[in-house]
């Protein structure tokens, strides 16, 4: 399969995960059958995750995005390192609240997690439990609070801007 007809259905996808095979191919000027088969590999070799869509925060009871940056402490070993770093992973994989974490560089920061709150109080408790769970690891931490229903946000989440971004590339 022609990686330009991966590439173009999975842009498809990023605008709208919910159009149907049918749907893309029209627009592709390609066949169902050409974008199914795109589809299917995409998700076998990874490109796809999960079909998932962005909410209205506020709407569902979202009033905080918390976003978290890390520096971990420094260790003695590679081992002991990868020990107590594993256990802070498995803490923040547990939380449903968190929709991203991750290593990072920049900033003196080795890590950040995405996080959404209802409330204030609800983050507070959260934070409380964060630092007792990575407390050994966790050297200091650093957040931005985002109003998810202030009238500040200039730009609503979406993956449909990379995608415009993918096809301006490829067209270069």
């Amino acid at each position: 399969m022609k990686e330009e007809h991966l590439l173009k259905v999975l842009c498809e996808l990023m605008k709208n995960s919910r159009q149907s095979d049918r749907a893309i191919a029209e627009k592709l000027k390609v066949s169902q059958p050409t974008v199914t088969r795109a589809r299917t590999k995409l998700e076998k070799e990874g490109y796809v995750h999960e079909y998932t869509l962005v909410p209205d925060f506020p709407k569902i009871g979202y009033e905080i995005m918390a976003i978290t940056l890390v520096k971990t402490k420094p260790f003695l070993s590679e081992e002991e390192r990868m020990k107590r770093l594993n256990i802070a992973k498995d803490w923040v994989n547990q939380q449903q609240n968190v929709a991203f974490g991750a290593g990072s560089e920049g900033m003196g920061k080795t890590g950040v997690m995405i996080s959404f709150h209802k409330t204030f109080s609800e983050y507070i408790e959260f934070v409380r439990k964060y630092v007792a769970a990575s407390s050994d690891v966790l050297e200091t931490h650093d957040t931005v609070l985002v109003n998810m229903r202030g009238d500040t946000i200039a730009k609503d989440f979406s993956f449909a801007c990379l995608s415009k971004d993918m096809e301006e590339k490829k067209k270069r």
